[in-house]
């Protein structure tokens, strides 16, 4: 069995922009996501004894779309899942439907998740070091063209993401 999800993988641009803010905090208890790893998850994972099956799945009519732009303008802490994200306080409405097109062909698990817009950056274990921290405002911008099924290997320390097919 495979561990796959669909998302949107983050462009070279968003990952350098990414991977320069995690070089100027990097004093910061945190485990950053390697720019290879950056992306919005719009299904979450799930196995699949198949992989072809998920592949025909999100090559759907219904999983067409014309690019959109997202803008990130925050950088949140999540103490509940104790994760730093990037979040867009108004996501282009485009994102919310393709999300839910996704979860019609893609019924998940019995967790039912209202959807946010977020990219996560970095991972943390102590709450109490990050407890006072706020984080400058952004304006970090994302061209969407295209979703992608991955692969996820769990690792000791992190997941790594592989691209099965992007469209």
């Amino acid at each position: 069995m495979m561990r796959v999800f669909v998302g949107i993988k983050a462009s070279k641009n968003l990952q350098n922009i990414i991977s320069k803010w995690q070089k100027q905090n990097r004093n910061l208890p945190v485990r950053f996501i390697k720019p290879k790893n950056l992306h919005i998850t719009l299904v979450p994972p799930w196995y699949e004894r198949k992989p072809q099956t998920a592949i025909l799945k999100v090559k759907a009519p219904s999983l067409k779309f014309k690019s959109f732009e997202i803008i990130f303008d925050e950088i949140f802490v999540n103490f509940k899942n104790k994760v730093i994200w990037l979040e867009s306080s108004n996501p282009p409405p485009k994102i919310s439907l393709l999300q839910k097109n996704l979860s019609l062909i893609f019924p998940t698990r019995k967790e039912q998740r209202i959807f946010k817009t977020h990219l996560t950056i970095a991972r943390f274990k102590d709450l109490k070091l990050l407890k006072d921290i706020k984080f400058e405002t952004i304006n970090w911008r994302e061209e969407v063209s295209k979703i992608t099924l991955f692969k996820s290997v769990l690792g000791r320390k992190e997941a790594n993401y592989k691209a099965l097919l992007s469209l």
